[in-house]
């Protein structure tokens, strides 16, 4: 069937991709390379520190591997390339990111039902339990209130409202310009990610 599709497709594109067609197949290869294939090699990393007698995990800060894009930023050789068309890749691979975490997040979610946990992770459970008083129907799973004595989905699910948020208000801002869901209820830098997540690295 796959053949078949293949000899059956058009060989020339008939309309020339847009840089935000670009950022579209760009973040495809992302997930099925970077975004699977990175972890993977940090461990090999891991592993093979360990069989040489250093037995301290690289830092999960460490600058081993770093990335960088042209797509929707190469306005000294791209004539359609303008600063619209920048902010517009720019959201768009905020969303992706954003759904990219977001399914992570989840799968999280149903392996770490532990009550067991540090005292600081528990405090930051509390904290963040007392702030939430909703059910979140627009979620397929978790969507009732997480209960307090499962720490780390409190923290988990905490995490998932930002990115939903984050994903919702890039969608709007990339749709009308404009969003009616603060800034301060998305995530606005990776920092912000991980100062949530490590505290439950840490405790693991």
């Amino acid at each position: 069937m796959q053949i078949q599709a293949a000899f059956r497709t058009d060989e020339i594109r008939r309309t020339a991709p847009t840089p935000q067609d670009e950022m579209r197949a760009g973040m495809s290869y992302f997930h099925e390379t970077i975004w699977k294939g990175v972890p993977k090699f940090l461990r090999r990393v891991d592993t093979a520190l360990k069989n040489i007698g250093i037995n301290q995990r690289v830092p999960h800060n460490a600058p081993l591997i770093q990335f960088s894009s042209w797509m929707g930023g190469d306005c000294d050789g791209n004539p359609r390339v303008t600063p619209e068309v920048t902010r517009d890749v720019c959201l768009l691979a905020r969303m992706m990111a954003a759904n990219l975490y977001f399914s992570q997040i989840e799968d999280l979610m149903f392996e770490l039902s532990m009550w067991h946990c540090s005292d600081e992770l528990r405090a930051r459970a509390d904290e963040l339990q007392l702030s939430s008083k909703r059910d979140a129907k627009h979620y397929i799973e978790f969507w009732k209130q997480i209960p307090p004595n499962e720490p780390y989905r409190v923290i988990l699910g905490y995490v998932r409202d930002k990115l939903y948020h984050t994903h919702e208000r890039a969608r709007q801002l990339l749709a009308n310009g404009f969003s009616d869901i603060p800034e301060e209820t998305a995530f606005t830098n990776i920092e912000q990610v991980t100062t949530r997540l490590l505290p439950l690295f840490d405790a693991i």
